[in-house]
């Protein structure tokens, strides 16, 4: 296992950043490679260590002056985070990913959560559906319906918990909510990337990815839009 920790970068001036987010004190972690970076790091304002499965290789991302990691269906590409109560969201949180699918070969993990026992992901089915839920036994589940996802076509994807709804995006358009949200069940859970774990239900993903952002809070998104990634850019770090 490589361990990958960031240098310092969140936040500072040799990084660049597409305005100011107000939301920032709420980000928990935020991996944007640029144009220059050799491995992925984390712009958030934890500087948080990030841990991958091996190093990655970098393609192209929507936005110019920075690029995608790959990620090729195998399931020594993965990033993860330590399991610190920076990455309990017991409340509301935002959780997004700006990319595209590769290949719809096979089932495949996004966002997951691995502790033992309890495991629990957002999924892309070959269909191009995507599932996501609460993470907790029992949780509430939002689904977007087949062919939301299309190989080879960029997308900005957000899951969000407002209170107790929970919504998922597409470009800036919400696709389906449920009521009912509760918290997530956490624990001593790793946040993965990419794969559900490392042993033998780890469902990699296919893609190419520009940018991951976690945060504790519902980034004031409420009703049928919310902001795209794909016209307004990266996601600031400042």
């Amino acid at each position: 296992m490589l361990m990958l920790s960031s240098v310092g970068y969140g936040g500072s001036t040799d990084r660049a950043s597409n305005g100011q987010d107000p939301y920032r004190a709420y980000t928990r972690t935020i991996v944007q490679p640029m144009a220059s970076d050799g491995v992925p790091v984390d712009d958030g304002p934890n500087n948080e260590v990030i841990t991958t499965g091996t190093a990655f290789s970098f393609g192209s991302s929507v936005w110019s002056g920075y690029k995608s990691l790959t990620f090729p269906g195998n399931p020594a590409y993965w990033l993860a985070w330590a399991a610190t109560s920076n990455f309990t969201f017991t409340g509301d949180y935002c959780f997004e990913w700006v990319g595209k699918i590769t290949s719809l070969a096979a089932d495949q993990a996004t966002f997951a959560r691995y502790g033992g026992a309890a495991e629990y992901l957002d999924v892309l089915r070959t269909t191009g559906s995507y599932e996501t839920t609460t993470y907790n036994p029992g949780g509430l589940a939002v689904n977007a319906p087949a062919g939301t996802l299309v190989v080879n076509q960029n997308v900005h994807i957000i899951k969000q918990r407002d209170g107790t709804n929970l919504r998922l995006y597409k470009n800036g358009t919400l696709v389906n909510s449920a009521a009912g949200a509760t918290g997530m069940t956490n624990g001593a859970a790793i946040p993965y990337f990419g794969i559900l774990d490392t042993g033998t239900l780890g469902i990699p993903l296919f893609a190419e990815i520009c940018a991951i952002r976690m945060t504790a809070h519902n980034r004031g998104i409420s009703g049928s839009t919310a902001p795209n990634a794909l016209v307004d850019g990266p996601f600031p770090i400042l």
